[in-house]
């Protein structure tokens, strides 16, 4: 990680860290007070929920998604591509052609993550 901080600060690739998390319409009480003898409860009925997912970088950049259904690899990967085909194609060419720090691997995603 400390040689990816390293490039990203070299300007060699775009560097974004990916999150997930969800809003929903359903009360969650994980605990509560209440004195002895006196009923507590807290109506609930299943609601509404919306998935979250975003790339962030230290720029404050934020690239997100949002989705009514799991958040899954396959919605990951889609998303990636959508954010490769608004990169400049200057852009998407040079990814192709770094080489990972770590490997022969091309680094393809490394530097098509650009910033909004």
């Amino acid at each position: 990680m400390a040689e990816l901080e390293r490039l990203s600060r070299a300007g060699q690739l775009t560097l974004r860290y990916g999150d997930e998390s969800h809003v929903c319409s359903e009360g969650h009480v994980p605990y509560g007070w209440q004195f002895p003898g006196e009923g507590v409860f807290m109506a609930a009925q299943k609601g509404f929920r919306l998935n979250c997912w975003g790339l962030f970088g230290r720029d404050n950049q934020c690239r997100r998604a949002t989705s009514t259904t799991s958040i899954t690899a396959a919605f990951v990967v889609e998303e990636l591509e959508r954010l490769s085909l608004q990169l400049p194609r200057a852009d998407r060419r040079g990814a192709r052609q770094r080489q990972h720090p770590y490997g022969r691997h091309r680094a393809a995603t490394a530097g098509r993550m650009g910033s909004t």
